[in-house]
């Protein structure tokens, strides 16, 4: 009797995936991310822990708003009594007053943004960078690497109120995940 042949084994099952250490999850691509994500997402601490995040954030940003909101009042304030100083006085606002007043206006929201928002927010975002980083989440990592920093602009509450802020395009695609995760923000 002939032998009969055995056909070949094919194994349809793939090979495991490799195993990311912590320290190498920095440099992943979002697609490899998105596992890792779903894990975290099913951790109620680390959910917790993104939330409050968000909500530092956002006092952050409301009480920034509030101040920058302040600057506006004065300069309100001031065009109010220069329009009843000229009331009063029975002549038109000079184009030259409205100008001065203008131009202090213009500085002092310029001075702001750059000595009172811009560190705030990069303070923050480092901040976020670091605690994500030590959560071991995908691509978090603080860093100044202009190739890293290069922006794109988020929604988030300034940006409803005239504001662009920033986020590091490398690491966006990852923290749209965190905040879907998060669920609505209740602000």
């Amino acid at each position: 009797m002939a032998a009969v042949p055995l056909a070949p084994v094919i194994s349809h099952s793939t090979a495991p995936a490799p195993v990311i250490h912590h320290e190498n999850r920095k440099n992943l691509t979002f697609v490899q991310s998105l596992p890792i994500l779903s894990e975290l997402g099913e951790d109620p601490g680390f959910v917790s822990a993104i939330k409050k995040m968000k909500d530092d954030q956002n006092r952050l940003e409301r009480r920034l708003w509030e101040d920058r909101e302040a600057i506006y009042a004065k300069y309100q304030d001031k065009i109010k009594v220069t329009q009843t100083k000229a009331q009063m006085i029975g002549t038109p606002v000079s184009q030259h007053e409205i100008n001065m007043i203008m131009d202090a206006f213009n500085k002092e929201i310029f001075r702001f943004d750059r000595e009172r928002i811009l560190p705030a927010w990069d303070g923050l975002v480092s901040r976020q960078q670091n605690e994500l980083g030590q959560m071991t989440v995908p691509t978090m990592f603080v860093t100044t690497d202009v190739q890293d920093r290069k922006v794109t602009s988020i929604n988030c509450y300034f940006l409803s109120n005239g504001f662009t802020t920033f986020l590091f395009k490398k690491q966006q695609q990852v923290i749209s995940v965190l905040e879907t995760i998060t669920g609505p923000n209740i602000a």
